[in-house]
This record gives C-alpha cells, structure tokens and sequence, in this order.
C-alpha cells in the first residue's frame, strides 16, 4: 500500500490557500520529489478521506459535497448537506466522516457515505440517492466527544460522556422494503475514561478508531493544551476484542505493533494502518510506529515510535519552508496483510528465544582468573559496574562499593586510568513493564540500562510514571492517587509520608522543596478546573493536602513545565504557556497566596498555541525562563530582575549545564576536565546516529556532546523521549 498526502499550500503572506498538493512521503529512492498540483480542487476545500477518495466541498457553497479520487480523476456527486454550515462541515473536531467502502463506479449500491455529527447520524449511497437519511442517534444527551471508525466493513461510534465513560456502539445499516436505507445503533462494548490511560501533565485527550490488518484499534494522544503535535505528552495503543465468545467488545492495551504502522488522521477522517514488510527501505517507514500530520502551519510529520516512546517530527520539504493547512492521509490500496510464501517460509525459520539460550554455550563466568575479574570491572560504565557486582558474591567481593567506584578521588585503584567515567546526570523513564526505570547515560546514549522498582503493590505498578525528580530522588505517581518518593540507585521507597490525592490526574507542574529524607519539605502541583486555576500542596507529616484558589478567568494557563523552589524567597515560581508568570507563597504561620505577575510581563511575543516550549529554572541563584519554538527554530534564553521587575535576555550561562525535560529542570556546573559541556541546554532529546542533543548558547547551534562535527539549525528529526525527566545519581 502506498500512502500519500494531499494538503492545501498556503501563501506565507496572505496565509490564503494557493492550490491543492499530492506529496509521497515515503516514495522510495526520490522521497523530496515536488508535491503534485491537483487543478481539479481550484476553489474546493477537502474535508474527508478514505482510502483513496476524498470528500470534498464547495468553498463558496461547504453544502455541495462530492466524492473525489485523485489517482482515477473519478468524480462522483453528493447530495446537498442542507443541514450542515461551513463551521460544520470544515470542523474537524466535531464532523466526522466515514465510507463502508470503495465505490466500483459511479453509482455504487454496496458503498454508503456516512456523516456524523453531535446527535445525528447522515447517510447515503453515492450516486443512488437524492437527499441524505438522518438517523437521531439515542445516545446520552451529555456527549464531549465522539470518534467514527471502520472495520471489516462494520462502522463502529465511539462515544465519550462526561460521567467518565465511553460507549462503543456497532453501525448496522439495512435496506428496507422501500429500498430506503435504515441505521441502527448497537451498544457493544462500555469502558471508563482511564481504561484508556491517563498521563500526568495532560489536559486533553483525542482518541482515534483505527482498522489496521482487519482488527480495531483505539489510539489515544494525550495533549498538555490543545491538539498540537509538539505538545504531545504520551500515546497509548489499545485492541478491541471479543469478549467471552459474545458480541461485547473489550480493550487490552497494545505494547507493540510489531510490523504495523497506523496513519493518524487529526481530523475527522477514519484512521487507517497497514503491514509494513521488513526490513523497511525506507528510513522513514518503519513498523511498530504511529505517524500523525500536523495541523499547524508547516509542513511536518511526527513518528512515535512504540519501542522507546520517542517523537520526531519529520520535514516533508527541508529544502524549502512550505506552509499547509488541512492535511489529509491518502491510500491508493487496502491494508490487508497478505504474507508471501517467502515471509511464511521466514518466519518458520525463526528460532524462539528459548531455543535459542538452549543452543548457546554456558560459560562459568565465576570460574574467571580474579585479576581479570578486577581489569574487567574498572572499564564498566557505572550501570554494569552495579550489574556487574550483582552477578555472583565472587564479583561482589572482588570489586569496590557503588559509593567508593562513584567517587572523583585519584586515590582510588579503579579511576586511576584517564579515561575515568563522568557522573552526570541521568535520562530516566518508565516504557512498557511499569516496575522497571530506562535509564540512559548521556555519555553513552546508544546503550539502555533498566532498574527494577522494587514495589509489591499492584495498585501503584499498575501505571507507574514519574512526574518529578529532585536530588537524585524520583516523586512516582501509582494513578490511584498514591504517590511516593523513590530513588532509583538506592532503590529506596519512601511512600509513608505522602497521603492519597484523588485530584492527582488532573494535576501539572508538580514541584517539591526537598527531598524525603528532608523534614520541612513541601510539594506543589497546579489543576485547571471549570476556569479556575486551583494549587494543591502538602507539607511532609501533614495527614492531607491543602487545596488553596490560585486565580479566575484563565489568567494563568499552565505549561508543560516544573515549577522553581526559589528559597531566598520560601515561594515556588511557575511559567505558563505565554510566558507569564506565577508565584505560590508560603508564610512561616502557613499562609498561602497565590500572585499572577502582571510584571514582568512575558518577554516572548508569541502565539502559545503554534507550537511554543516554555521551561523554568534555577541556574546559580537566579531563575531562568527558557523558550523554544516550534522544533526548535529558536531557542530564548531570560533572565528574571526581581528589583527592575522584567526579564533581562542571557546569552551566556558560562560555566553551567541546563538540563531540560516536562518533568524536571535544573542546572549543574561543567565539569572541571570538560569546559566545553558548560553553556549549552541539554534537552530529553536523541538523534540516531549523534547521541544526545544540546543547544550551544555560542554558537546558537544545536551540538552533541558525543559528537564534536554535528551541527544543527533545528530538532527535525531527533526523538524526543516522552515522560523521560533528567535525574542527578546520588547514593545518599
């Protein structure tokens, strides 16, 4: 199956829309050809497609409708959509559109077109009927959302209600005796909102039916504010299936895609995947991957690839800076997979991984000469140092403590050599088993280390995440409102002093003044709630927390961001997505305030809404405010003047680190035997083949610290890791 994308190419002056464009993404050998100008769309605006057609309205007229196949130059009309305006018809958000199938000709009874809308149901058969049925679904009255979805020719409706559930009905249309067409409505499946998961430091959900090799999925994106591609905080993959031989439906969650690969339409088209052939020969095609169209003005493609939970977003045009709107997935095939004799005959041959360890020779690791146990030790990187001393008690007591191995002193036996290991801080994340931290090396980014959580209680494994870190210590959220302090080179769990929060997924920007083992710490978070803006504290021994009205009428919007313990102050500074600042105050007789600053007023004029990253840090006493655009076009740096009330703009943090991620920034100094790593902005970001991604405030470049010859203008195609926060190894 080849995938296509057909947008509208806007003029970057009067933002109007110029033509209609066909663009393959994924053409092999030629994958920056010029997009296709398609003439027959002059004056037409698309509003849905289904594998291979387009649905497409009159700009003048959005009610004169018709089905239109770019590939054939098939046209085929519609009847008029009295009902629907141009706010309806073009919104993609609320108007969903779907097909039963491909129509053979221009009158097709078998194909049914099928629109939905709130309540109503509108159907047809292209080029048979003259107007279009209506069909009142009886669904609850308090919907917030609904989804269309196809598979194996079964329309199914996915509805959202404010009560936190969602129905799954099945579509079943019929032909009376009249020849007219009938639909029906059929509950098959009930589920809850978090069945479908829920991520800290997201405020908004969009979930998608998608058909991929004759089986249903539902995929969820989960925003921090709006359905922007670059405000992306987590995907969550699920599978419907039968349900004890019965029509019900139920959902399990999908860890791996394998060799599938779903098209995300942000629209109000049906989503689609296919079987994608390995090994792929494309370097963009790949399977066990989502690739979602952005919706704002360039032209970029986002790949969320399930096996490290990481987002890149992909250029269509890097040689020219094209803008778009309305962009659409476009198949010219099925997606059924069909394997070869060639495939069948591969896939036979393949030896389970138990085979395989029965074929492997075993070698006695322990019956090593000690000498060369201890030369073997001294050139581990810190992870498999500790795995290594964990193997047997021979190697245990053979090589030194974590603590001793850690430690910067030429004294030392193991770090006499000059290419003694670095201890910087640390990427670490939860993927896939939810008792298991990923930790990566900043040094040494091609290698993956995982730490077990050592925690028995199914209600906080069930979905583990972390939302904080501080001091080497990780604050963990269990999604039952539990939460607790865990340090991940300690393995250490401090979860008595943190009581329940049942507002905790609705919670961001969560801070804390100090770690568990201190006495007098204090943690933060903010919720948006019905326009208000609450923060929610707890002070360690208290028995609960303290819920304390921040401000009304959406004056501070909070950003995917952490917030700042300022303790010259006693008071946490917060940044939202303008730029705007926010302060929590806390008094030593526990008075809390909340102030919205009106100065310093945000140094950045910007629209928060087009794709603008904002963080906040303490960086030698002085808070910093970080601003990156959209894939990283520019990067500001500010610093805040508490006495001139305004922020002033930093072009050099000298000998500093700034380590950035949603979850945790913070600032550490360059190490003395590596100047060259201070100045730079160091994100939760990879490239493939040049490791970890800074930003040089010199050079205003992006750079890699394994890799002095990369330089970059941009992030295209680096992978920012999702729900991954920066952490400092400590053993105390």
């Amino acid at each position: 199956m080849e995938t296509w994308v057909i947008f509208e190419e806007v003029d970057k002056n009067s933002k109007r829309t110029q033509s209609h464009s066909l663009f393959s993404p994924f053409a092999q050998n030629k994958p920056y050809f010029p997009p296709k100008t398609i003439s027959e769309l002059s004056g037409k605006m698309v509003v849905a497609s289904y594998n291979g057609w387009l649905m497409i309205a009159d700009s003048n007229d959005p009610g004169s409708v018709l089905l239109f196949n770019p590939f054939s130059q098939t046209t085929i009309n519609l009847p008029h959509l009295d009902l629907l305006s141009e706010e309806v018809v073009c919104n993609q958000n609320s108007v969903n559109y779907v097909m039963t199938c491909v129509p053979d000709d221009d009158k097709d009874e078998r194909c049914v077109v099928m629109v939905s809308w709130k309540s109503l149901i509108l159907f047809c058969r292209p080029g048979y009927d003259d107007s279009w049925g209506i069909h009142h679904a009886s669904v609850n009255s308090d919907v917030r959302s609904h989804t269309l979805g196809i598979c194996n020719g079964i329309i199914y409706k996915l509805v959202f209600l404010a009560n936190q559930y969602a129905l799954l009905y099945r579509v079943t249309i019929s032909e009376r005796d009249d020849s007219n067409l009938v639909v029906t409505l059929k509950s098959v499946g009930q589920l809850r909102w978090t069945d479908l998961g829920r991520r800290y430091q997201s405020v908004y959900s969009a979930p998608y039916l998608v058909e991929s090799c004759g089986e249903l999925y539902c995929l969820n994106l989960f925003y921090g504010h709006g359905t922007y591609c670059n405000d992306i905080q987590d995907v969550r993959i699920f599978k419907f299936v039968e349900k004890d031989n019965t029509e019900t439906l139920d959902v399990v969650q999908v860890e791996s895609l394998e060799n599938q690969a779903l098209f995300i339409q942000v629209s109000n088209s049906p989503s689609f995947g296919c079987y994608v052939p390995p090994p792929t020969t494309s370097g963009l095609l790949q399977g066990n991957c989502v690739y979602i169209l952005a919706s704002f003005d360039e032209a970029v493609i986002f790949k969320y690839h399930l096996e490290d939970r990481s987002l890149t977003p992909f250029p269509l045009f890097p040689n020219q800076k094209l803008l778009w709107r309305r962009p659409f997935w476009l198949t010219s095939a099925g997606n059924k997979r069909n394997l070869d004799e060639s495939e069948e005959k591969e896939m036979d041959t393949v030896l389970s991984e138990e085979d395989v360890s029965k074929k492997r020779h075993e070698t006695e690791f322990g019956d090593l000469p000690s000498d060369l146990i201890c030369r073997i030790a001294r050139r581990l990187l810190l992870t498999d140092y500790s795995r290594f001393r964990a193997t047997c008690k021979k190697y245990g007591d053979l090589t030194l403590p974590l603590q001793c191995w850690s430690s910067q002193s030429s004294k030392i036996e193991y770090l006499e050599t000059t290419k003694s290991e670095l201890i910087l801080p640390w990427l670490i994340s939860i993927r896939g088993d939810p008792k298991i931290c990923n930790v990566i090396d900043p040094m040494h980014t091609d290698q993956i280390y995982l730490i077990t959580i050592p925690w028995d209680d199914q209600s906080y494994a069930a979905t583990m995440e972390v939302v904080y870190s501080k001091n080497g210590w990780l604050l963990m959220n269990g999604f039952a409102g539990n939460l607790f302090f865990y340090n991940p080179f300690t393995k250490v769990i401090n979860g008595a002093v943190l009581p329940a929060n049942n507002n905790f997924g609705h919670l961001r920007c969560m801070g804390s003044s100090a770690t568990p083992i201190s006495e007098n710490g204090i943690i933060v978070g903010l919720q948006r709630s019905m326009g208000q803006l609450l923060v929610h504290s707890y002070i360690y021994g208290d028995p609960e927390w303290l819920v304390t009205l921040g401000c009304v009428k959406g004056s501070f919007i909070p950003a995917s961001n952490s917030p700042v313990y300022y303790k010259n102050k006693n008071a946490f500074y917060f940044l939202d997505i303008t730029g705007r600042l926010g302060r929590y105050k806390i008094t030593p007789e526990r008075r809390y305030k909340w102030k919205t600053f009106s100065k310093p007023s945000t140094p950045i004029v910007c629209n928060p809404l087009g794709g603008m990253t904002t963080y906040l840090v303490e960086c030698d006493g002085e808070i910093l405010s970080v601003f990156v655009s959209l894939a990283g076009s520019w990067v500001k740096v500010f610093r805040l003047n508490f006495m001139k009330k305004r922020w002033a703009r930093v072009d050099n943090v000298k000998n500093h680190m700034i380590f950035l991620s949603p979850q945790s920034s913070f600032a550490e100094v360059a190490p003395d035997n590596r100047p060259e790593l201070g100045n730079k902005l160091y994100f939760s970001r990879l490239h493939q083949k040049e490791g970890l991604v800074c930003y040089d405030l010199a050079s205003h470049r992006y750079c890699s610290p394994n890799n002095d010859s990369m330089s970059r203008e941009n992030l295209f195609q680096t992978r920012e890791l999702l729900g991954c926060t920066w952490i400092q190894p400590t053993w105390s």
